[in-house]
């Protein structure tokens, strides 16, 4: 560059010449060279340090920026300076001096259209200046100033090249010695890992290669896997059309649990995670059998629903809780919903209530330090307490619990259950309310009570045994069963007494004699029984003694006496079969006499005394009839049921058409006392024959009887119905009566002082109304 500037100041004559270029980025001019054409001026130069080479310094002035523009020669003038427009006056001065100097000018120096530099110089003379030449040469200095910059260029570049290429290939040769490695580290990985790998087509024509670690997976050696079109055998067909179907929009799959079946015929659970190369036709994948952490998963799920049930099904409420006066709960189960009436969220958090807020007032004091004492002395709390419910209804809790420590000792939470007991609180009111009325019962009744042990002693008796033994209560206690008992009773009564224990009997009750104090022996009713518990174990006996001296006697009494009632029954009994034995016969001989008076009646009067000993016989039939029953009976009251009966079946029996008459008689507890037993016969037996004269005579079909009996607290009622032709309007109206209704009327208003109603209504109705005898009384029924 100072050459190509020097060679320029001897062409043009130049007295100073200055070349700088331009430095767009900084909008500056950096001087390369300064000249003088001799060697006198070279001197001057060692007073031009302000302008050395290399410095970049501003565009001096509108003039050089004008001639870098537009490539032309500038004039400067006489007194912008020779350089720069900022450099010393003096030194410009000076240099003007010593060369000589009058004018001033700079060309700019354009290649191609840039922007190459400047060239500033000072001439002797203005007319000395040769614009065409210096502006060629400014031409030249720029063509030579841009090929040596490019050669410059291009030999940085190409040791900059050399340099990047080296490098490059240093990495290159790094890169496959890591490629290499890394291509070791993986076959290793994929031998050696603990998950099944594999690479297989996308298309599924073949699978390229498994590790071991998938081939003892599925159960089946490498050799049989690779090279195969499939390498999982589907239990479950659809999983691989899903696969499938993802690989339609992704590239990758992870965690896809399928079903397979192994070499052994095994199902195996296992998680794919695949990456698709489709420009490859490959995929890529590992496998992981989870088989048995499917059944761990399973069986940690089936165990939380267990402790889910369990904690459901729970009677009361689990709880975790801080250990401060509120309680603030950290977990409630769904327990609480049927103890308190809140739900888990309503107290987790005291979100609407805090749990402390449920405690009776009075009993939080009292919770607070029991549960702070089983803390303090690192042991479980258990402690009852009651609690205000949703409702506003009370209840008992029993609640045990511990605390939860940190590894440092420090207490996190509280753990515990609390269960309702109100039902076993008020049971246990109950059970000492019932020892209080038990104890008041044991001491002030009169029976003698003891309670003894399964061994015979006695633990407790009452004022009562203890009057009746002639000990005391104390001298009682502790004594055995057989100091009581007269010798000879006492085996009986411990052989039931084991029986008892044993359970072979559940009570027992035994007449007994028993020694007392003094000596005495008295007779005793034991009634033993045992109580047990809730195993069936025996704990203790009760015995209760009643005195039955007086008893004994009264029943001693009482035999003889029924020694004597037997044997008057007998002689009764003796004396009924004669008194029996001559009614009879005396009603026979009545027959008798009867007949033989019928025998020799005239024969215009046969007829009717026939007729009259046939009505006769009738009757006495059923007075028989009836003295039979009452022998039977032993003159006792009958059933007006049977009698009625056997009455009808009496007459009926001795009737040609018998067998064409039905007969109802309603069952009945009235009773009929021995003195109007024959009264009744005899009315029966009148409304039978009617009934059989009558309705049979005017009838040539089936005659039915009904008998309806019925009963008030003042009278009976029994009512008489057949199917015949009914009363006639004279006998309806009392105008005219035969024999039978006359004895019926006689009897029933007369003797039983009742009365006798006649109606028609499909037949005869008689309704007879009798009143109750309550003179008599029987345990069977209403008695006339």
């Amino acid at each position: 560059m100072t050459a190509a500037a020097t060679a320029m100041a001897h062409l043009i004559g130049a007295r100073l010449l200055a070349l700088s270029t331009y430095n767009p980025a900084a909008d500056a001019l950096t001087c390369h060279a300064i000249v003088t054409p001799s060697a006198t001026e070279a001197a001057l130069q060692t007073d031009l340090t302000p302008w050395p080479p290399g410095v970049t310094l501003p565009i001096p002035s509108d003039a050089v920026r004008q001639a870098l523009l537009c490539g032309k020669l500038q004039s400067m003038g006489g007194d912008e300076g020779l350089l720069f427009g900022n450099a010393p006056n003096q030194v410009c001065i000076h240099a003007r001096k010593m060369l000589g100097i009058t004018a001033c000018y700079v060309v700019g120096m354009v290649w191609r259209d840039a922007i190459v530099g400047c060239i500033m110089f000072g001439m002797a003379e203005a007319s000395m200046v040769e614009a065409d030449l210096i502006e060629a040469c400014a031409h030249q200095v720029a063509a030579l100033h841009q090929q040596r910059r490019t050669e410059q260029m291009l030999s940085e570049t190409n040791a900059r090249l050399e340099t990047h290429v080296r490098e490059r290939t240093a990495q290159l040769e790094a890169a496959n010695r890591a490629l290499q490695a890394s291509e070791e580290k993986y076959r290793r990985l994929f031998d050696n890992a603990q998950a099944g790998m594999f690479r297989t087509r996308m298309d599924g024509s073949a699978v390229l290669e498994v590790n071991a670690k998938l081939a003892q997976i599925v159960n089946k050696p490498v050799e049989e896997i690779v090279g195969r079109p499939t390498l999982f055998n589907w239990a479950e067909p659809a999983k691989r059309t899903e696969m499938l179907h993802m690989f339609q929009t992704r590239d990758h799959i992870a965690e896809f649990e399928i079903p397979t079946l192994t070499g052994d015929g095994q199902v195996r659970t296992l998680l794919l995670s695949i990456t698709a190369y489709p420009e490859e036709n490959l995929l890529e994948g590992t496998a992981i059998d989870i088989t048995e952490r499917k059944a761990m998963e399973e069986a940690l799920r089936e165990s939380e629903r267990r402790i889910t049930d369990l904690l459901h099904n729970l009677p009361g409420m689990v709880y975790r809780c801080r250990n401060e006066p509120l309680w603030t709960s950290e977990f409630i189960s769904d327990g609480s919903i049927e103890l308190t009436g809140y739900a888990p969220e309503d107290l987790i958090e005291n979100r609407r209530l805090a749990y402390a807020d449920l405690i009776e007032p009075e009993d939080r004091a009292m919770v607070w330090e029991t549960v702070q004492a089983g803390v303090g002395e690192n042991r479980s709390f258990e402690l009852t307490y009651r609690i205000r419910t949703a409702t506003g209804a009370q209840k008992w809790v029993w609640e045990k619990g511990s605390a939860v420590r940190a590894p440092d000792g420090t207490v996190v939470a509280l753990e515990g259950f609390v269960t309702d007991i109100t039902a076993i609180k008020t049971a246990q009111e109950a059970v000492r309310a019932s020892e209080m009325r038990f104890r008041a019962l044991f001491e002030a009744t009169n029976i003698g009570t003891a309670i003894v042990g399964t061994d015979g002693r006695l633990i407790e008796a009452n004022p009562a045994l203890s009057r009746y033994l002639e000990y005391t209560t104390a001298e009682l206690r502790g004594m055995d069963i057989a100091q009581l008992t007269y010798p000879d009773d006492y085996p009986a009564d411990a052989t039931q007494l084991t029986e008892l224990v044993a359970g072979a009997i559940d009570a027992y009750t035994m007449e007994k004699r028993y020694v007392t104090k003094s000596g005495r022996i008295t007779w005793g009713l034991l009634t033993a029984s045992i109580a047990r518990d809730a195993n069936g174990a025996p704990l203790f006996l009760i015995g209760q003694v009643q005195d039955i001296d007086e008893r004994r006697r009264v029943q001693a009494e009482l035999e003889q006496l029924y020694l004597r009632t037997q044997q008057d029954a007998e002689e009764k009994a003796i004396l009924l079969n004669e008194v029996n034995h001559r009614v009879k016969n005396n009603l026979m001989a009545i027959l008798g006499l009867l007949l033989a008076e019928s025998e020799f009646a005239a024969p215009e009067q046969r007829p009717l005394v026939e007729t009259t000993y046939q009505n006769v016989a009738r009757r006495i039939k059923s007075l028989l009839e009836v003295h039979q029953m009452l022998s039977a009976s032993e003159w006792s009251s009958l059933a007006l049921s049977e009698l009625i009966e056997r009455v009808i079946h009496a007459e009926r029996s001795g009737h040609a058409q018998g067998d064409y008459i039905e007969v109802q008689v309603t069952p009945s507890t009235i009773q009929v006392s021995p003195r109007k037993a024959s009264n009744l016969a005899i009315i029966i037996n009148e409304l039978f024959s009617n009934s059989c004269k009558h309705a049979a005579d005017a009838r040539s079909t089936l005659l039915r009887v009904k008998v309806a009996l019925t009963a008030t607290d003042s009278d009976i009622v029994i009512e008489y119905c057949d199917n015949g032709s009914g009363y006639r309007e004279d006998v309806l109206c009392g105008q005219r009566y035969g024999v039978g209704i006359y004895l019926i009327r006689r009897i029933v208003e007369g003797t039983l002082r009742g009365s006798v109603t006649l109606t028609n209504d499909s037949g005869a109705v008689t309704r007879i109304r009798i009143p109750v005898d309550r003179s008599e009384h029987t345990g069977k029924g209403v008695m006339i």
